[in-house]
């Protein structure tokens, strides 16, 4: 396997050079034309399996055709599911940083517009449904996530008013009884600040939602859900989550928000 692995790549490392035929049912050159998200998200997939950084060193053309679907436009659950696929940090080598910030803020633009929207949308089916409720919580999940990894003081100080505006959006989101993974979601959300806040029942309130959680999964599968990127069972998902310099910069602006 490994070695069928390592002949497939070799064909793919520069997105120009493919040779053909291919066994993909859409070349992935042709990715970039599209802006196909599933020949997107194929194409991020391949280079994950072929480094072992965080921060990838994708191709200019994958790179350009990330940024011209997620710089610009509304939202939908694939774009949100192309975004955390990416496994972004705030500080990545992917975007600059006016071009992240403007990604975090068409999110959070179309998550409000989506929330307040639900009030009135009347009878939905399951599947739109879903699209809805997964859109907004994994949106909120991945902004959240991005910006408590800010690990420079002025960047934190800077942006701790965007991150109290996602927590708002979080407490505003209302979602069915049916749709746990939202539910389990927004309560990580709300955790989160209880830590941010330094809060001294944080880590009790954790531990029962994880066993909260657990109660759902059989226990051959509770290892590998443990070792999943943006999951909602790591054991210190707060602490390796949030930064020292966003958590201090939380604080402080919700303390002079109480002030004036």
């Amino acid at each position: 396997m490994q070695t069928l692995t390592e002949k497939k790549l070799s064909l793919y490392n520069t997105i120009n050079q493919m040779n053909t035929p291919t066994n993909y049912q859409i070349p992935l050159n042709e990715f970039y034309l599209t802006h196909n998200i599933e020949c997107l998200k194929s194409a991020v997939e391949l280079y994950h399996i072929s480094s072992s950084a965080r921060d990838y060193d994708f191709p200019l053309d994958l790179s350009d055709a990330l940024k011209s679907v997620l710089i610009s436009g509304e939202y939908g659950l694939e774009e949100v599911n192309l975004l955390i696929l990416l496994r972004l940090d705030f500080n990545n080598s992917l975007f600059k940083e006016s071009e992240f910030i403007n990604i975090l803020h068409n999110l959070l633009a179309t998550i409000k517009q989506n929330i307040y929207a639900t009030k009135s949308f009347g009878d939905l089916s399951a599947a739109q449904q879903s699209n809805v409720y997964y859109n907004q919580s994994l949106a909120l999940r991945f902004t959240f996530c991005a910006l408590a990894s800010i690990k420079s003081i002025g960047k934190a100080n800077h942006y701790a008013p965007l991150l109290s505006q996602v927590i708002h959006l979080n407490r505003e989101a209302t979602y069915p009884s049916r749709f746990l993974y939202c539910f389990a979601s927004q309560k990580l959300i709300k955790i989160s600040e209880q830590y941010l806040l330094e809060a001294p029942s944080y880590q009790q309130e954790y531990a029962t939602f994880r066993n909260a959680l657990f109660t759902f999964y059989p226990d051959n599968y509770k290892k590998a859900l443990e070792n999943l990127d943006y999951d909602l069972f790591s054991d210190n998902f707060c602490e390796t989550t949030i930064s020292y310099e966003m958590k201090n910069a939380y604080q402080q602006y919700i303390d002079k928000q109480k002030i004036n």
